[in-house]
């Protein structure tokens, strides 16, 4: 009996691996697809110019989210350690003059007492849902800042998926 029950527990463990294997290849071909699309744009010279920056987002905005996906199923920090991660900020750039409606997506954002970027706290602060919250982006000089999440249970962990330029 025990040999027949070691047997059942390999193949949910192998069930298990499958599904994250199968999860973590999508991943990576959600993230070949959008790298791809955004370096035919960049290559083209459409960047700044305005004729494809929707496209440009959605190209940026589907590498993270591959990216986060992948981070999460391999357990890198935060993935499960209940801490919020944030995988994407929208819009990117925002203005060094503040007070932008900034978007950002990612999981643990029940009780979000604040965001800051960098070291500057966004204002009128809305948690959408446990997947997303909204700030007023504050004053800024001209550069690329993390923005990070903070709960009860702790302040998200920075990553390239956080960053916001501000121009």
């Amino acid at each position: 009996m025990e040999l027949e029950l070691e047997h059942r527990t390999d193949r949910v463990e192998d069930h298990e691996i499958l599904r994250r294997l199968e999860k973590i290849m999508t991943a990576i071909a959600d993230l070949n697809a959008a790298v791809a699309s955004l370096t035919a744009a960049v290559t083209a010279g459409d960047v700044g110019t305005g004729s494809n920056d929707a496209q440009i987002e959605t190209n940026v905005t589907a590498i993270n989210a591959a990216v986060a996906a992948l981070t999460g199923a391999s357990g890198y920090p935060g993935s499960s350690s209940g801490l919020p991660v944030v995988t994407s900020v929208s819009p990117s750039p925002v203005p060094i003059t503040g007070g932008t409606l900034v978007t950002i997506t990612g999981k643990g954002f029940t009780g979000t007492t604040g965001v800051l970027f960098g070291t500057a706290p966004g204002t009128s602060g809305t948690v959408v849902s446990d997947t997303e919250v909204t700030v007023v982006s504050p004053v800024l000089t001209a550069g690329t800042y993390d923005v990070t999440v903070t709960t009860p249970v702790g302040t998200s962990v920075t990553s390239q998926l956080d960053q916001v330029f501000a121009s």
